[in-house]
């Protein structure tokens, strides 16, 4: 059931393209806040993704016997190559997603994303660029979560140097036991919550049959809805229609079928030109004997040629059937043949239960089995400490375990001090800083953080 809501979601997303063009940048201070909390958390700790009742619920790390996330993945995105490492703490939660980017041939630091948690559920994701040798606060994202673990707010803060952090959108969540009824979506206009669309699902038992798709003009005024049908658990079928002068007309369709091992294997979409449906593309899937999805090819059609190949994504994976390398393709037409392509695809790890999306041409990805992190801190004893405190001059920081990254806040959030330190120690002068009480957070070489106070005087 779950993969088969998230199919009805990537429908519903591409019809929303349009509704969702005002708020869409992907520039570095302004990004779309549904695709940033779909693709910066590994599926396996989503908990506060949009639709976290469409994937599994991950039981705790120490009833785990072998769960993997992803260590480091480097993408090449053709003129450019990026990398991205992961780090964890003992419940096997990320705490940091760093990116840097290859420039002549030496790594520098991009983008970070810092987790933090309110037991398993995420509490906040801190997003920061790396700019004159320091880490500067571009966005912040804060949760909250109901009784059941559902998520019942987001709030998108942007960083300003001037005023600090700046409200831009909220979003409300009402559920149904663990079905997602609403989602209403606003944004600050500099004196209140301004309404800007509401998403209202429905079901049969557990399965996602309606989403209907509503903007405030006023009032509620119907957008876009879909429908969706099934064979017994299995999606068989949804239909998304738009709302033009008051009636509901048809946009695209997608048909689903499945393979004697209950694995989708073809999606067919099709446009509606009136009076008939005619499909315009194709998506066949294929597996390996351990049941990993292997390969994505993408057709078109053609009124000359019939179903021609477009894209081909494909997973390769490693021994413990996790995505090891994924390669994305276009077909040449006037070449006949395939080459490499920048776009965006899902690789799988723990036998295709977590999911995380890139954006390569290639991408290879390693491992680390976060079950081993919990049972390593069993016998792990880190000490840290921070001297002298209260402190006017220098002052000195260190950790028995290699300390990888040092953040300093005020009492404001704000991050006056960031260093990227190798070693067991870190000293600096805190004259550059003025009197009062900070916030210093430390990340350890295996993903472990630490706290602590610091009082200048």
């Amino acid at each position: 059931m779950n993969r088969h809501i998230i199919l009805i979601v990537f429908m519903t997303v591409g019809l929303c393209a349009t509704a969702q063009m005002a708020r869409q940048n992907f520039g570095i201070e302004q990004r779309n806040i549904r695709q940033y909390t779909k693709t910066h958390i590994p599926m396996s700790q989503k908990h506060a993704a949009l639709l976290q009742k469409t994937e599994r619920k991950i039981p705790s790390v120490q009833q785990r016997d072998d769960w993997w996330e992803p260590d480091t993945i480097v993408s090449d995105a053709g003129e450019i190559k990026y990398r991205e490492i992961f780090r964890y703490h003992k419940q096997g939660l990320v705490t940091t997603r760093l990116t840097q980017m290859n420039y002549e041939n030496s790594w520098e630091n991009y983008f970070l994303d810092t987790y933090s948690y309110d037991g398993k559920n995420i509490a906040t994701i801190l997003s920061q660029f790396w700019r004159d040798d320091t880490w500067v606060n571009t966005d912040l994202l804060t949760f909250t979560y109901d009784g059941n673990n559902n998520m019942s707010t987001m709030l998108w803060q942007w960083w300003d140097d001037g005023f600090g952090w700046m409200d831009i959108a909220f979003a409300t969540y009402t559920y149904e036991g663990n079905n997602m009824l609403t989602e209403l979506y606003q944004e600050w206009n500099g004196e209140s919550w301004m309404n800007i669309d509401m998403t209202t699902c429905s079901y049969t038992g557990n399965n996602l049959t309606h989403v209907l798709f509503q903007e405030w003009e006023d009032n509620w005024v119907n957008s876009f809805q879909v429908s969706a049908t099934y064979e017994g658990e299995n999606l068989s079928e949804s239909v998304g229609q738009m709302w033009e002068k008051g009636k509901w007309i048809n946009l695209e369709r997608v048909l689903f079928s499945y393979d004697g091992s209950n694995h989708l294997f073809n999606e067919l979409h099709e446009m509606w030109i009136e009076p008939n449906w005619f499909g315009y593309m194709e998506y066949i899937y294929s597996y390996d004997g351990n049941n990993n999805q292997t390969e994505v090819l993408i057709k078109s059609w053609d009124y000359d040629e019939g179903w021609v190949d477009e894209y081909k994504i494909v997973n390769h994976y490693n021994a413990d059937n996790n995505t090891e390398k994924i390669e994305n393709w276009i077909w040449n037409i006037e070449d006949k043949k395939w080459e490499p392509i920048y776009y965006g695809s899902a690789c799988f790890y723990n036998n295709m239960q977590s999911e995380l999306w890139i954006n390569a041409q290639t991408a290879t990805i390693s491992y680390i089995n976060v079950t081993q992190l919990f049972v390593d801190d069993l016998t792990k004893n880190i000490t840290f400490s921070i001297y002298p405190n209260p402190v006017s001059g220098n002052v000195t920081i260190s950790s028995t375990v290699e300390i990888l990254q040092l953040h300093i806040f005020d009492i404001t959030g704000r991050l006056v001090n960031s260093q990227s330190p190798v070693g067991n120690q870190v000293d600096f002068d805190s004259g550059t800083l003025s009197t009062g009480v900070y916030l210093v957070r430390v990340m350890m070489k295996d993903g472990e953080v630490r706290t602590g106070k610091l009082v200048v005087k």
